[in-house]
């Protein structure tokens, strides 16, 4: 009996879709080896184990997909899977299937799949859980319980993506099963994913959680940062780097909006 054949409908099924990250973690180091394996994996868990693959091993898998197949991964999958798996395509392919997109998701790979070396946005984490704020508390529950990192928040968006605050449990717990996210939430500070790793240092200064999320220029949730990520994307940087004029201006622009706030004891929202 061949591997696929053992794979398919077995634990390993299962395991690979209740723990994508772990299943590529664990066959990545046999690279071509592992084809036959992944070959044996229902579509559900073989296309979320994609987005965790090495570049090459996920690359040429996908090489071998058909155009049909890859739009309906980046379609149904969630944001953050869809951006990476959108990521390993080949550069000539990619405007094919940007084409075939629904447009909603269109605009939304637009805006997460890929940012500037040394910004927020490149630094982030696309692996982030959201939830409608007129959701209910039970969909709330199964968000918090989905999360990749247990204490990464749960961020809360309006029917348009925009960022309105994090899930707060205490008030969950205080009002039941019956309200709705929107009626429990915490007010959170985001950072601009446009922003330079340097500029967004300060950000994490002020507060005391180890997370902050990052949004685009509409205010739209487009990834998580952490603080240890931040640090890690700031030691990447040549200690002899200068900041590029942009990162300059923009630090300049954020100082000078925050300006009133400073002065009358109250810093606004980026």
């Amino acid at each position: 009996m061949t591997v696929s054949r053992v794979a398919h409908g077995s634990l390993l099924d299962a395991y690979a879709a209740m723990h994508p990250q772990r299943f590529a973690d664990a066959v990545a180091p046999a690279g071509a080896d592992a084809r036959e394996l992944l070959a044996g994996l229902p579509d559900q868990s073989l296309r979320r184990v994609v987005a965790c693959l090495p570049q090459s091993m996920a690359a040429e898998l996908l090489e071998g997909s058909t155009d049909e197949t890859i739009v309906r991964w980046l379609s149904d999958l969630p944001l953050h899977d869809a951006a990476r798996i959108f990521r390993r395509v080949g550069d000539q392919r990619r405007s094919t299937l940007h084409a075939l997109l629904p447009q909603r998701r269109r605009n939304e790979l637009d805006r997460t799949a890929f940012f500037r070396p040394g910004t927020v946005g490149a630094a982030a984490t696309l692996d982030f859980v959201s939830v409608q704020r007129d959701a209910t508390v039970p969909a709330a529950v199964d968000a918090l319980r989905s999360r990749a990192a247990d204490s990464a928040p749960v961020l809360v968006v309006d029917d348009e993506d925009r960022l309105v605050g994090t899930l707060d449990v205490a008030r969950i717990l205080i009002r039941g099963p019956q309200a709705r996210v929107g009626d429990c939430l915490s007010p959170v500070r985001p950072v601009l994913a446009s922003a330079s790793v340097r500029v967004a240092a300060d950000a994490f200064a002020g507060e005391r959680e180890p997370w902050l999320p990052v949004v685009d220029d509409a205010r739209r949730l487009v990834g998580l940062l952490s603080a240890s990520q931040l640090k890690e994307a700031r030691a990447g940087l040549s200690p002899g780097a200068r900041e590029t004029l942009a990162d300059i201006a923009l630090a300049m622009f954020e100082l000078l909006a925050d300006l009133p706030g400073l002065l009358f004891g109250e810093r606004r929202d980026r």
